[in-house]
């Protein structure tokens, strides 16, 4: 299984995957400490284009060509007591834009407020938004 799993993600950085994604990807997978085997199918899944479960909006967006918007996504994670905080009657939810989030916490994002995880280091795909709230502005 590890020798497919490894063949076939060469096979996606070689079609343009990168390397900066398939980290997000895999400190997400790693983070919610998914039950779901470890697979190329399900890190697929796991790094799919993703709408806020509030607004609707697409927080990993993707051009025509299947590339990322420069400056577009919003793909990070907080703490667990931010998340929490975040939640509606018991109910956590999945993803949610920074704005979102903001509204249900009524308050502003601050650099404290996010998990030590490669994710949240800001780059060319994080929205304007997301790096001021890192404060890497």
């Amino acid at each position: 299984m590890v020798a497919d799993l490894a063949g076939r993600l060469y096979d996606a950085i070689d079609a343009g995957l990168d390397v900066e994604t398939l980290h997000n990807i895999l400190g997400l997978w790693e983070a919610n400490n998914l039950n779901e085997e470890l697979t190329y199918e399900a890190l697929v899944r796991q790094g799919a284009p993703t709408t806020c479960d509030d607004c609707g909006d697409d927080v990993t967006p993707y051009d025509d060509y299947g590339y990322p918007v420069e400056g577009g996504w919003e793909w990070y994670m907080v703490r667990p007591e931010v998340w929490e905080v975040a939640s509606r009657d018991g109910e956590r939810p999945r993803i949610l834009c920074i704005g979102c989030l903001e509204d249900r916490i009524e308050r502003r994002l601050t650099p404290g407020d996010f998990a030590d995880f490669e994710i949240n280091r800001p780059g060319w795909m994080c929205s304007e938004r997301l790096v001021d709230r890192l404060g890497a502005a």
